[in-house]
């Protein structure tokens, strides 16, 4: 697969940090746009009577990653039909969580925008324990132990991803307050990839330029 002509971004930062939050702002603002791909629904959408669907399933009843040769498959065929649906901007949630993902993303010749949301542990720890949707699900399996424990996870497996990708590009890491409001987190990715703002009429015609373009090279 050749992503060098689409535009990937990926949003990391530690338990707390607000990926989800900015990620679901950024694509609302933009959705004219960029396709938004959350890997953990992607794997939920594998037939589940196929061998990728059973396994996938398996691994998430424990609380397990798929490994990451599914994971490659199962995106692989979610970006081929959006490019052939004219999507050439996209946001991932949850990919590339490790170092082989990352790897895998540039042997498919991907120049990717990795912005990552820097914030405190302990204002992370705070956020989450106050946050509404705990407070509405009981999630009595969010407590500060088991966020340092999931924050030791993303060192251990995150953090070596985005050491690879500035040593591929030292411009592709994007650093973001996590302190600033998502409006102006927004702005910075917006600014950062070259977009408006104030979303214009003309930028919402730009998927189906992209889409004429790759009708175009095939």
């Amino acid at each position: 697969m050749n992503l060098s002509k689409v535009t990937i971004v990926i949003l990391c930062g530690g338990p707390g940090a607000g990926k989800d939050f900015l990620g679901n702002a950024f694509q609302r603002k933009y959705h004219k746009l960029y396709m938004r791909l959350v890997m953990s629904e992607i794997l939920e959408s594998i037939d589940s009577e196929s061998h990728d669907g059973k396994l996938s399933r398996e691994l998430s009843a424990k609380g397990e990653f798929a490994p990451d040769d599914l994971v490659f498959r199962a995106l692989e065929a979610e970006l081929q039909g959006c490019l052939k649906d004219g999507w050439g901007h996209f946001i991932l949630d949850g990919f590339s969580r490790n170092l082989p993902q990352a790897e895998w993303l540039l042997t498919q010749r991907a120049h990717p925008k990795v912005f990552e949301i820097n914030l405190d542990l302990e204002t992370r720890i705070g956020r989450i324990m106050n946050s509404k949707e705990r407070q509405a699900k009981g999630r009595k399996d969010d407590n500060p132990e088991t966020i340092r424990e999931r924050d030791r996870i993303y060192n251990v497996r995150t953090v070596p991803m985005l050491d690879f990708f500035r040593q591929n590009d030292p411009a592709s890491v994007i650093q973001i307050d996590g302190t600033l409001e998502v409006g102006e987190k927004v702005k910075v990715m917006a600014d950062t990839l070259g977009l408006p703002f104030n979303v214009s009429r003309k930028m919402l015609k730009a998927r189906e330029v992209f889409a004429v373009e790759q009708s175009m090279v095939a």
